[in-house]
């Protein structure tokens, strides 16, 4: 993975999003833990990672060319 990917965490389905920083550790919003934003690493199996996704930074400027 490179800062910036997209990482899906769940069991049976994605329920939880967040964005790899490096280093293991990933940033993202908690729902019931305080602070809202945390920063947590991507190997302590709390969040059951299942995929990483790059995003094409072409197709988001598409996308906001597309939207304006």
């Amino acid at each position: 993975m490179q800062p910036g990917d997209l990482d899906f965490f769940g069991n049976t389905r994605i329920t939880h999003v967040g964005l790899y920083l490096g280093n293991d550790e990933f940033i993202h919003s908690g729902v019931t833990e305080l602070p809202i934003v945390m920063i947590s690493n991507i190997k302590s199996g709390k969040y059951n990672f299942q995929a990483a996704r790059r995003i094409d930074p072409l197709m988001v400027e598409t996308y906001r060319m597309n939207f304006r």
